[in-house]
């Protein structure tokens, strides 16, 4: 199985001492192996390399690395480092699991790489819901018919349904309590 070289892969960023003045973490990228670039001034140079790189055709993954990982993950001399990469990856399982935890409670949805629409949608399809049954439990102890009959519509446009739901649930539950 052959591999295809990319253009950009040609690109290799050469590491150099941070400019006068400014701190990077101790080092900075001076250029780039495939072409003589620099970085813009004043502009971090791992960013502006990240930016190099999306002009070349890199894929997201890389122009994202260059541009937040790089720094965090990499050693003065840019060697990666197994310590650095273990905390981030100890970080990560912990966000990705909290982040699943609270999609299951608000929404029902439980993988935490749910496209963010995907969560909000069904977030607003959740609160709707409860929300409803909380106006249905207010009609349901309402004595004025007309604030009952305001109280059940509104149920309804939040939550086609609610006002029969509700109705259907506490049927249940109060066959519950007689057996």
């Amino acid at each position: 199985m052959t591999t295809t070289i990319e253009a950009w892969q040609n690109h290799q960023p050469v590491w150099a001492p941070p400019p006068s003045g400014q701190h990077y973490r101790g080092r900075s990228i001076g250029s780039c192996t495939g072409c003589g670039w620099t970085p813009k001034p004043k502009e971090d140079p791992s960013t502006s390399y990240a930016k190099h790189l999306a002009e070349l055709g890199a894929p997201d993954y890389m122009v994202e690395y260059w541009s937040f990982w790089a720094g965090i993950v990499e050693g003065p001399d840019g060697a990666v480092s197994r310590d650095a990469v273990a905390r981030e990856l100890f970080d990560f399982k912990v966000v990705m699991g909290e982040a699943s935890k609270v999609y299951e409670e608000l929404t029902g949805l439980s993988k935490p790489n749910t496209a963010a629409h995907h969560v909000i949608a069904a977030a607003e399809e959740t609160f709707a819901a409860r929300y409803a049954d909380y106006l249905c439990d207010l009609a349901d102890g309402e004595e004025r018919p007309d604030v009952q009959a305001a109280l059940i519509a509104i149920a309804n446009d939040w939550h086609e349904g609610a006002w029969d739901e509700y109705r259907a649930g506490k049927a249940q539950a109060e066959a519950r309590v007689a057996r």
